[in-house]
């Protein structure tokens, strides 16, 4: 997601006085007209203490001693105290508003270039007239405070970060800075008052941190103190869904699905009805809602451009297109991966077998087959069952023709006894490669076909192996079938 609201740019600048020209950057069409674009003294203040505080190339100023971070993360704070600072703020133009559907559309389009511009606002971007944007002369109560601009300088501002909204996730950071302080009270009034912004994600963020108040996360070992955070996170997301408080469960859930644990989100599926954040955007695409299907993508894949181009080329079935979309890393690689695999079932289930056979075409399931098989399997979105072992032996055929033993290898233990002719056929094909390549581990595939099907023959063939273990397993298993 875009993490700043507007970029700001400064037009002229006297000793009392600058004037800012500011831009819409992150475009909500449920947002209300007027809610747009700023219009009180909080948001310039908040924009001449960022500008003030020497970070992003920007040059250190008094105004950023003088207030401490922490205040200027408390909307309250700043809505009585920013009348200190500042003496006016006059909007002395505005321009494209109300927005259409047309402007709509071109901030969808320029999304990503939006969200790339957030410390570029003193470049000229040559889409700019099209934005949302006013001009205003903001007059400071002391030439100070306006130490550190110069004319032309540029940048994003409005940070929501821990949350859906500015003011919820000031509130969350606010009560994370002052924990790490030791001022339990102070954050615990803080995480209080961000759980009655009207914003899911801070709601669920700062009664996470309510709850963890009195643990010492820092203690724990780092993969007990993940195992804890996610564990936590599904917990909550389960009572707020019984509460029957679906946004906040939805971003709690989303906070799971952060984690990267398949084996959580399938037991937010049946525990809380949560869907993947695949599946979900798909039925928002269905039900006519593209915005709110992007806004899913967006918030589950925070930074991930490349997966969430891919994922509406998905949604549009444009496969071409996804196909060409290719990932700078792997962890996009497998964000990718897991994508089409939620997609290809979603398909099966609704009968879309065309579109199913070209999902299991693309690039991605040819790399990451045995990975998109396990993911399904633990996130509980493999079924029906002949549904899941017919698409399960499509990813095994693929592996094989592609000569990747450890992939098949990873589908039948992953199959095990839930699809054992799935498994079976899987370590037969194992056995077959090992056999033509003359690699010791046919011993294992031949005894793991025949304990499966009650094979002599495979049993036979582990038996023959040169491995002692394997031999001395298929013997026993030989023996118990009177062979």
């Amino acid at each position: 997601m875009i993490i700043y609201t507007h970029g700001v740019r400064v037009l002229e600048l006297d000793e009392c006085r600058v004037r800012l020209r500011v831009f819409l950057a992150d475009y909500d069409p449920s947002q209300p007209h007027s809610d747009l674009l700023p219009q009180g003294r909080s948001f310039f203040f908040g924009v001449l203490w960022q500008a003030a505080d020497g970070e992003a190339g920007r040059r250190r100023g008094p105004l950023n001693g003088h207030v401490a971070l922490e205040d200027t993360l408390d909307p309250d704070w700043v809505e009585a105290n920013a009348g200190r600072f500042i003496e006016s703020v006059e909007r002395v133009s505005a321009r494209n508003l109300p927005p259409g559907d047309e402007l709509a559309g071109f901030y969808e389009t320029h999304y990503t270039e939006l969200d790339g511009r957030l410390h570029r606002w003193h470049e000229r971007w040559e889409h700019e007239d099209l934005l949302v944007q006013a001009d205003y002369d903001v007059v400071v109560t002391d030439a100070r405070w306006l130490e550190p601009l110069r004319e032309g300088q540029g940048m994003g501002t409005g940070f929501a970060s821990w949350g859906w909204t500015v003011a919820g996730g000031q509130l969350v950071r606010r009560g994370l800075i002052l924990t790490e302080r030791g001022d339990r009270e102070g954050a615990s009034d803080a995480f209080r008052r961000a759980t009655a912004v009207d914003d899911p994600e801070a709601t669920v963020r700062a009664q996470l941190a309510l709850d963890d108040l009195d643990i010492d996360l820092e203690a724990l070992h780092f993969g007990d103190r993940v195992a804890h955070e996610v564990r936590a996170a599904l917990e909550l997301c389960v009572r707020l869904s019984e509460e029957g408080r679906d946004a906040e469960a939805r971003a709690a859930f989303l906070l799971v699905h952060s984690f990267g644990r398949p084996e959580f989100m399938g037991e937010a599926r049946e525990r809380a009805g949560m869907v993947s954040p695949a599946e979900r955007a798909h039925r928002l695409m269905s039900e006519g809602d593209r915005s709110g299907a992007l806004k899913e993508l967006r918030r589950a894949y925070d930074g991930g451009d490349g997966v969430i181009d891919f994922a509406v080329a998905l949604l549009d079935a444009d496969f071409e297109t996804a196909d060409a979309t290719w990932p700078g890393g792997d962890l996009d690689l497998t964000r990718m991966a897991l994508i089409a695999a939620d997609l290809v079932f979603v398909h099966a289930r609704e009968g879309g077998d065309d579109i199913v056979a070209a999902l299991l075409d693309l690039r991605v399931t040819a790399e990451l087959g045995s990975t998109m098989w396990r993911y399904v399997l633990e996130s509980k979105n493999a079924y029906p069952e002949e549904v899941a072992a017919a698409i399960g032996e499509r990813l095994m055929r693929t592996a094989v023709a592609m000569h990747l033993p450890e992939d098949v290898r990873c589908i039948a233990e992953t199959a095990g006894t839930r699809f054992p002719e799935l498994a079976a056929a899987a370590y037969a094909e194992l056995g077959d490669h090992y056999a033509t390549f003359g690699e010791p581990e046919q011993g294992e595939a031949a005894l793991r076909v025949g304990e499966m099907r009650g094979d002599p023959t495979a049993l036979r063939r582990a038996a023959d192996s040169g491995h002692a273990g394997f031999a001395e397993q298929a013997l026993t298993l030989l023996s118990e079938l009177g062979q």
